[in-house]
């Protein structure tokens, strides 16, 4: 049996800060080495890269899902980041247009 300090899960990814998106993959790919069968079939370093994108896409799934009970549990952290990146990235973008447009996100009616 594997040492628990070795885990996958013992040192899990942290959820949607700055430069995690890289990390995900291997946190896929250490889990399933660390605890086979997690997913529905053993993950190679590819596999673990297609399920991160298919994840961070939403195109949904089929071929590759979750099945032991820490692997779902990596999944949700990856989609809760993905969803606080793209509404910090979509916040930037928006900010970044009015500022360019001169609005500054207010109007003056010059009253």
């Amino acid at each position: 049996m594997a040492d628990p300090s070795h885990h996958a899960l013992a040192h899990p990814p942290t959820a949607g800060g700055p430069g995690t998106r890289h990390h995900q993959p291997a946190a896929y790919y250490l889990l399933e080495r660390a605890d086979p069968g997690s997913f529905s079939e053993p993950l190679t370093r590819t596999d673990a890269l297609y399920f991160t994108l298919v994840t961070f896409s939403t195109v949904g799934y089929g071929d590759i899902t979750a099945q032991s009970e820490a692997a779902p549990i990596v999944t949700m952290a990856q989609v809760t980041g993905d969803l606080l990146l793209l509404g910090v990235a979509s916040r930037i973008v928006v900010t970044a247009a009015r500022a360019g447009s001169g609005g500054g996100g207010t109007r003056d009616t010059g009253r």
